[in-house]
């Protein structure tokens, strides 16, 4: 009876006492620090994505990212890194949320100290691979611009690793930002070689759906992540195109020509075409002749 009034203690989350550079915590200045914390990330990570994966997949696909005393080990995990499971969708808000501000913490910090070794770059390519499979683009845009500018000319990516990253800068203006001059500016400083993502550039280029869907196909899903949100505006031309051409479809032509489900059109693009039959979409009315 005696112990009963007494308040349990508070159980603190480890990602959360640790605060931001900016807002006067030094605990992540230490080099030492910043690998423990990382250590910490990504067995968080690892365990939100268990509901993905069985616990051995996650140990074959994320045991590249472990912390290592030895460099040498780390390069070969880097190289292997690129297999970074997405979240489970049961993941909560609040645990996402506070895997990222984790990230963000580390890469203040990382900034703050210049530190531009082997174990900055994999944490950089960790921040951006987990950043775009969320589509988070507040971690994962800057976190890019610092890989290249700063960290890669000290710590040089490999061929494969920079081709991978500056595909997503450069889908990321093309796409994202809808800067296609950017694009192709990045694309050419960087000596980026890949058909996909300059058949993502051409397809934005000429408003080509079909280009465009063709070369969504052959990208790897992160980089899938990046180029479908220029599928928006696409569309819009599309269905732009469509209303202006013709009175009457056959709704499979519809659903080919838009990627989406009859449903998923009359929800997402809000338009007020109507279905008979079954198979008929009447995309406008044709208006009666006058009589002379």
């Amino acid at each position: 009876m005696e112990g009963r009034g007494r308040l349990r203690p508070v159980r603190e989350d480890a990602l959360e006492t640790v605060g931001l550079l900016s807002k006067g915590d030094t605990r992540l200045r230490d080099r030492e620090a910043q690998e423990h914390y990382f250590a910490l990330i990504r067995s968080r990570y690892a365990q939100a994505t268990q509901d993905a994966e069985g616990d051995e997949g996650i140990e074959a696909r994320l045991g590249n990212l472990s912390i290592s005393k030895s460099e040498q080990t780390q390069v070969k995990h880097d190289e292997r890194s690129h297999n970074v499971l997405p979240l489970s969708p049961r993941t909560s808000v609040q645990e996402k949320s506070r895997i990222f501000m984790g990230m963000r913490k580390l890469r203040e910090a990382i900034v703050a100290s210049k530190r531009a070794d082997l174990f900055a770059k994999s944490v950089y390519l960790f921040v951006i691979r987990t950043g775009v499979l969320q589509g988070n683009f507040e971690s994962y845009h800057p976190a890019i611009l610092h890989l290249l500018q700063f960290i890669h000319p000290r710590a040089h990516l490999s061929s494969d690793e920079l081709r991978e990253v500056t595909g997503y800068h450069v889908l990321d203006s093309a796409c994202r930002l809808d800067r296609l001059a950017e694009a192709f500016e990045l694309r050419t400083r960087f000596g980026l070689k890949d058909k996909r993502v300059t058949g993502i550039l051409k397809a934005l280029v000429r408003n080509d759906w079909l280009l465009f869907n063709r070369t969504m196909k052959r990208l790897d899903s992160t980089h899938q992540n990046i180029a479908r949100m220029a599928q928006p505006r696409l569309r819009q031309t599309i269905l732009g195109s469509l209303r202006a051409s013709y009175f009457t479809l056959d709704v499979a032509y519809v659903e080919t020509s838009l990627d989406m489900r009859w449903d998923a059109v009359l929800g997402v693009l809000g338009v007020n075409w109507t279905l008979e039959n079954e198979e008929k979409v009447v995309i406008r009315q044709m208006k009666p002749k006058r009589d002379i």
